[in-house]
């Protein structure tokens, strides 16, 4: 069973505000998901073969289109970037600029 802690640290990960009247109701239906992931993990899959995709898509990527807005035009208007990207901060909160 999760703890109050547990639930508030969740919270913080996933940046969502949550009051204290909601983290009863949350705490059980979370350890209910985890308790339900908990049975999935005993299952057998010795004998299954793994599954990478279920679509039969070979490429699931498509270009990305900007209407006529050149992509180096765009990345310059970020504040802070890297190598052709955009570098955001850490969702964990273990940023390394």
């Amino acid at each position: 069973m999760l703890t109050d802690k547990d639930i508030e640290h969740i919270a913080k990960l996933a940046r969502i505000k949550i009051s204290t009247d909601e983290i009863p109701q949350i705490r059980e239906k979370l350890s209910s998901i985890f308790e339900y992931i908990g049975q999935l993990n005993t299952a057998n899959t010795d004998n299954v073969d793994p599954m990478f995709q279920t679509t039969g898509l070979l490429s699931a990527v498509r270009e990305d289109y900007t209407d006529g807005i050149q992509h180096s035009y765009l990345i310059e208007q970020a504040p802070d970037t890297k190598d052709n990207f955009i570098k955001v901060g850490s969702v964990l909160g273990r940023s390394k600029k």
